[in-house]
């Protein structure tokens, strides 16, 4: 069916009722942005209908940095050397 209804969350009420006299305008104009039809329907909500969650972690933690030599055309896979030369229209250096 595809995507049928989008859901939108206005905080006032005034813009809310905008958007639903406005609607089949917004469509048509995310429609012709996208150059083919995308969105059916659009449905909007009356402030306060649904929830907004809280973040779960006000501080993430960040992944470590990757250890090892750094990656650099030199140590790279033979692969890329490979696909590095059939792009410029050379050979591939011979095997390390």
């Amino acid at each position: 069916m595809g995507f049928a209804a989008s859901r939108y969350l206005m905080k006032h009420t005034v813009a809310a009722t905008k958007a639903r006299l406005e609607r089949t305008r917004i469509i048509a104009a995310a429609n012709q942005s996208a150059a083919r039809t995308v969105i059916r329907a659009l449905r909007i909500l009356a402030p306060g209908t649904v929830p907004v969650p809280e973040p779960t972690d006000s501080d993430p933690q960040h992944a470590a940095a990757p250890t090892g030599p750094p990656c650099n055309r030199e140590n790279a896979s033979d692969g890329y050397h490979r696909a590095l030369a059939a792009h410029n229209g050379g050979s591939p250096p011979l095997a390390r």
